[in-house]
């Protein structure tokens, strides 16, 4: 548990399968180091980027800052607390993983900015939604698969990019609006549809992609 600051004077940390949770108030990290498991239930301000090779669990604050900190994730989002997003990314970057964003819904707190999914091009990754999710700037579905599952997606900055090597999922949609997208979407990859609705309020281009 840490109750202030993550700092690394150019020692090593040998995260294995352990957990770090910052409990606290007024924590930050001042180095870009790799983490397994990291749990915040006080308040962490990113000092650097937040790189996670398992689960990211949120039940109090995880500010970004005002410089737009990275976040990556190889498996699970699980946020039951408050994600300050501002301008920053959050890329889900595991090999050969299948894992579950639950965002708590949208809305303030809730909310990416720019969200990437991208497995490097090693084994297919596969990230499912637990609920609801607003991305408040732009999609990029680079290499491995974004499911929307039952739940509403929606993007509303620039672009939604599907690129060579993804797919973007809403196949197992019962009916409803699965996808509201606001800015253009570029499918160069693979958009597999259901029986949900897909809401595009600017162009849609499948140069070299597919739709099925």
């Amino acid at each position: 548990n840490i109750g202030r600051d993550w700092g690394n004077g150019g020692g090593t940390f040998n995260e294995q399968n352990g957990e770090v949770e910052f409990d606290t108030v007024n924590c930050t990290n001042s180095f870009a180091e790799p983490f397994y498991d990291v749990r915040v239930s006080g308040t962490l301000t990113l000092g650097a980027a937040l790189d996670v090779n398992n689960d990211l669990i949120i039940s109090g604050t995880l500010d970004v800052n005002a410089a737009n900190h990275a976040v990556t994730v190889a498996h699970d989002w699980n946020n039951g607390g408050t994600f300050t997003a501002r301008n920053g990314t959050v890329t889900f970057d595991g090999a050969g993983e299948s894992g579950t964003l639950t965002t708590g819904g949208t809305g303030a707190g809730q909310d990416f900015y720019n969200l990437v999914v991208n497995d490097g091009g090693g084994a297919a990754s596969t990230y499912t939604l637990a609920n609801n999710s607003l991305v408040s700037n732009d999609l990029t579905v680079t290499d491995g698969e974004l499911d929307t599952a039952t739940y509403n997606l929606q993007v509303s900055g620039t672009t939604a990019l599907v690129d060579t090597n993804g797919t973007l999922d809403f196949s197992n949609s019962a009916g409803a609006d699965v996808l509201n997208i606001d800015a253009v979407l570029d499918v160069n990859g693979s958009l597999l549809g259901g029986a949900g609705n897909i809401q595009a309020s600017e162009n849609v281009d499948f140069t070299g992609g597919s739709f099925t």
